[in-house]
């Protein structure tokens, strides 16, 4: 068997999550992955019907935002309706070149964002503050010297990324780190905000792979115990209540390591078991799978029993039952590659005429 995951974390935190993440995927593909059949093509798209609070994040670069949101390629190529506001379309903030502009129609469609590290040896109080205020000013970016304004104005924001440095000590974690999250986001749950709701309500959070896949691998009540019943994976325990307080989480459905032309997605079995698993122990937590989405990530090259990748990945995310019920809160995509059109393609026919209008929340 491989070496557990949190026993093969490096020195930083960031090649920690990494090695993690890696570990975890690893043994998924080694445990997991022979118990399904290969999903070639999908038996063709079904209209999912939206949840009330359909929403659909874009976290790509300004080139394929444009695709996403306008239904056409950079060449000029009509590919179908594209993802506009009134169809759930949120833009993860700050983009790279500031295209959008302050004064743009938009700007209530735009999420702020914190960056997990800057949480990492901050007291609970400390990262409350962080996170409150991200939501009351919206969002700036410091680029070269000069203070850009992006124009947020939905006064939500998401932490990027919950990964397994929020593990427990002695599996991979950072310290306490996902204790003492935990316990900022129970105060923020206690807090009304002046735009609605608690400010705990008003955080979206990116859930790293390596979390999901390591709860859909583990055993027993800590969901960290090998078929043998021994410990082998991350513990999760401290962190899980203050992601059941958020107002969505952002299943990353991929690797977390981006290289190259994208992200490498999940497995068939990995997509089949995991959001089951994951959301069973969420709901222990008091968490809700109506606050829970899928994000997509480039689905990797055509193969011969896959020439579209990205059908074949929104194929298992339709998958009858909470898959499916997952897919209808509204999917969001990180850094699709060249595969912008192809998601958007099956986006228009998953999700046809989703119209959600100006008061949607996650």
């Amino acid at each position: 068997m491989p070496a557990a995951p949190h026993r093969t974390v490096a020195s930083s935190p960031v090649r920690r999550r990494v090695a993690a993440a890696a570990g975890v995927i690893g043994l998924a593909l080694s445990a997991a992955a022979l118990a399904y059949p290969a999903v070639a093509a999908t038996t063709g798209p079904v209209s999912v019907a939206a949840s009330p609070t359909f929403a659909s994040l874009l976290y790509d670069t300004d080139a394929n935002v444009g695709v996403l949101t306008t239904g056409t390629t950079g060449g000029g190529s009509v590919i179908g309706p594209g993802l506009t506001l009134d169809r759930g379309a949120m833009r993860q903030e700050p983009s790279g070149t500031h295209m959008l502009g302050v004064t743009a129609a938009d700007r209530g469609a735009r999420v702020a964002k914190i960056n997990a590290r800057a949480l990492v040896g901050r007291t609970p109080a400390r990262m409350a503050g962080i996170i409150r205020s991200a939501v009351d000013r919206g969002c700036t970016q410091v680029i070269g010297g000069t203070v850009h304004d992006f124009g947020c104005q939905s006064h939500l924001v998401t932490i990027d990324e919950v990964s397994p440095a929020f593990a427990t000590p002695g599996s991979g974690g950072t310290g306490h780190l996902g204790r003492d999250f935990s316990r900022a986001m129970a105060m923020l749950s206690r807090s009304a905000s002046r735009w609605g709701g608690t400010y705990a309500s008003r955080v979206g959070i990116y859930v790293d792979a390596g979390v999901t896949v390591s709860i859909n691998n583990g055993r027993g009540k800590n969901r960290n115990l090998n078929g043998y019943g021994r410990p082998q994976y991350a513990v999760f325990t401290d962190v899980m209540p203050g992601l059941a307080r958020a107002g969505s989480l952002w299943l990353e459905m991929y690797q977390g390591v981006h290289t190259g032309s994208g992200t490498a997605p999940l497995t068939t079995a990995q997509w089949l078991t995991t959001p089951s698993r994951f959301s069973g122990w969420l709901r222990h937590y008091g968490g809700r799978i109506s606050h829970e989405h899928f994000l997509f990530g480039n689905a990797g090259p055509p193969t011969a029993a896959c020439p579209d990748p990205q059908a074949c990945a929104w194929g298992r995310a339709a998958t009858t039952g909470i898959n499916q019920t997952i897919l209808a809160n509204g999917p969001g995509e990180y850094r699709l590659g060249d595969q912008a059109a192809a998601w958007l393609n099956q986006f228009d026919q998953y999700l046809p005429t989703q119209v959600t209008g100006a008061e949607r929340r996650w």
